[in-house]
């Protein structure tokens, strides 16, 4: 197992997945596939797996019955409902989740020290960063490749790139076909911001078809 590689998903929910969510994404669904292609190839060769998941009471800031679908959206991803759910081949590893509050050093230290790490932290914003244990988390795992994958590309995945970037010690690597985005910025200028800030741009057959 390769301590140093950090693989991250970002939100792959029933609502934002599966046509009959709450906040289906126009096209998700035809991202499983390869996402359970690179989650089997993370599980059989015990690499690490964080990411995040939305979480969401109403109230909450992004929420709204009269939505702009660009920083308010229909409620979704509803703490503990099925919508909330993790999609397509999660594996055998029992699933870590950390709350939206912050946890002790001690809980957090005994979290990162699984191997291999199957960890996913709740949020009620875009921007995961807002959990206050994602800092002390990246700075316990020192990871130096993070590898992101999810959706939507051009909302909660974006920003954990800027955020990920932001942190600024680890390279990051966006797996193309396992991200999918609403249409708000299109792809091909996501791929120019992100190679231009100096993320690499590969996909899951290139990934699952080598010994990293």
């Amino acid at each position: 197992m390769e301590k140093d590689v950090l693989f991250w998903e970002v939100d792959m929910q029933y609502d934002f997945i599966m046509p009959g969510g709450k906040l289906p994404i126009s096209g998700a669904e035809t991202i499983v596939s390869a996402v359970n292609r690179l989650r089997r190839y993370i599980f059989t060769n015990e690499y690490s797996l964080a990411g995040s998941m939305d979480c969401h009471k109403h109230g909450d800031e992004e929420i709204s019955d009269n939505p702009d679908f660009q920083k308010t959206f229909p409620f979704h991803c509803e703490t503990n409902a099925p919508g909330a759910g993790r999609v397509g081949d999660i594996g055998d590893e029992p699933e870590i989740f950390i709350p939206k509050n912050a946890i002790s050093d001690a809980e957090l230290e005994e979290i990162a020290a699984n191997e291999p790490l199957n960890v996913f932290f709740h949020k009620d914003h875009f921007d995961v960063f807002t959990n206050p244990n994602i800092t002390r988390f990246m700075e316990l795992m020192q990871p130096k490749q993070i590898i992101i994958f999810g959706v939507a590309s051009d909302v909660c995945v974006r920003f954990a790139v800027d955020g990920l970037l932001n942190w600024g010690k680890a390279e990051l690597t966006v797996v193309t076909d396992c991200i999918h985005g609403l249409g708000i910025v299109a792809e091909e200028d996501l791929f120019k911001e992100w190679e231009g800030s100096g993320v690499k741009l590969v996909t899951s057959e290139e990934i699952t078809s080598k010994v990293m």
